[in-house]
């Protein structure tokens, strides 16, 4: 579990350097939904681990 969270760390990383560097409106809105969905992957495994699965 702990691996899958650093999985998505990395990619919100990833995802706010492409903010950063973005040129095009594309590529921020790529990025806003990888940063959205890598959230809401840790936020469910947080509960999952909190009820003991």
């Amino acid at each position: 579990m702990e691996h899958q969270i650093a999985k998505f760390g990395l990619l919100i990383v990833i995802a706010l350097f492409m903010l950063i560097f973005a040129e095009s409106m594309a590529v921020i809105a790529i990025s806003y939904f990888v940063v959205i969905v890598s959230v809401y992957f840790i936020i469910s495994a947080f509960i999952l681990k909190s009820k003991g699965y």
